[in-house]
């Protein structure tokens, strides 16, 4: 759904998302959901950190649905996608004239989602200056429209999320220091696939599930070979690559199993060797598995980046922060 104020956020009412909608047998998940009933029970805001794809937006909204706020909007902003202005106006809203576009005033989220939450994936994206103005609202409950003088006040729960470690960020001088303290304060670590192999078959029956109910099929399940590469395979987009791979195999499947064959064996078969090969003797590092692996997408999709970052399940902006990280040849 569309938010209110424009293009680059979403606006939920989180119906039926709760922490038993998070499918997992993994003790590292398990903690991380025990910690995030933790965090919905006061109200402070919080970071979750973790790679993309795995799952944090979902965390997120069962964290303000088992909250006091959960009669309230859940919304959800990509910071990283659109410019500092477009960013600034929707969280902030704007004046009439603030700048070249602004015909009329306009209420930003922090208005409209007054007793609700708010939740800024990569929020590290954000400029020194929207660090600034969120961090008086996590203070104050504060803040000034874009181009204006009037001061607002809002009751919004802000939870945020970021795919590179906090520390990280600090030390790179992407996050001012008290921005970061502030939110550091109540972290949350989410763990990546690979890191809970266990939830692997789990996940890979209630995608497949969903792929049937979307497709009008019924296949009963997987065959051996193809669950094992599944198994094997490092998913560097984690659980929204295998939610886009299962679909596909969903849709060339002839028969009741999902076969090795319908997997999207192109991705799988260099990498899931080597991912198996990491598991075993840490010889091989997750950085060059993500590395050759997305190189390798790169060269099946000629170098189409829009194409590539679907098929690994990440977005646009993620996938081009890694082909800088591993200085791939594009």
């Amino acid at each position: 759904m569309t938010g209110e104020t424009g293009t680059i956020s979403a606006l939920y009412r989180t119906v039926g998302v709760t922490f038993d909608t998070v499918k997992t047998a993994s003790p590292k998940m398990r903690e991380c959901i025990a910690l995030a009933k933790q965090a919905a029970a006061i109200d402070v805001s919080l970071i979750l950190v973790g790679e993309s794809g795995t799952g944090k937006n979902l965390l997120a909204q069962a964290i303000h649905n088992a909250s006091p706020r959960r009669v309230n909007v859940f919304y959800s902003v990509n910071c990283g996608a659109f410019a500092e202005t477009l960013v600034q106006s929707e969280l902030f809203g704007h004046e009439k004239g603030a700048f070249t576009g602004a015909e009329s005033a306009r209420s930003g989220i922090f208005e409209i989602a007054d007793g609700g939450t708010l939740f800024l994936d990569e929020v590290a994206e954000l400029t020194p200056a929207i660090q600034t103005k969120l961090l008086q609202v996590i203070e104050y409950r504060q803040f000034r429209r874009l181009g204006g003088e009037k001061i607002v006040t809002t009751n919004t729960r802000i939870i945020a999320a970021t795919s590179s470690g906090l520390e990280e960020l600090r030390r790179a001088g992407k996050m001012k220091p008290e921005f970061y303290y502030r939110l550091n304060q109540f972290s949350i670590s989410v763990p990546p696939l690979r890191e809970r192999v266990e939830d692997i078959p789990l996940l890979a029956d209630h995608f497949l599930k969903e792929a049937n109910r979307k497709l009008g099929k019924n296949i009963k399940g997987f065959e051996k070979a193809a669950m094992a590469s599944l198994e094997r395979y490092s998913w560097p987009g984690n659980v929204r690559e295998m939610k886009n791979i299962i679909l596909r195999a969903a849709i060339v499947a002839a028969g009741k199993e999902i076969l090795v064959t319908d997997l999207a064996t192109e991705l799988l078969s260099t990498t899931a060797a080597e991912a198996g090969d990491n598991r075993r003797t840490d010889s091989i590092s997750i950085a060059d598995v993500e590395k050759n692996h997305i190189g390798k997408i790169l060269q099946i999709t000629g170098n189409n980046k829009k194409r590539t970052a679907e098929l690994l399940g990440i977005s646009r902006s993620t996938l081009d922060r890694k082909i800088e990280e591993y200085r791939i040849d594009v």
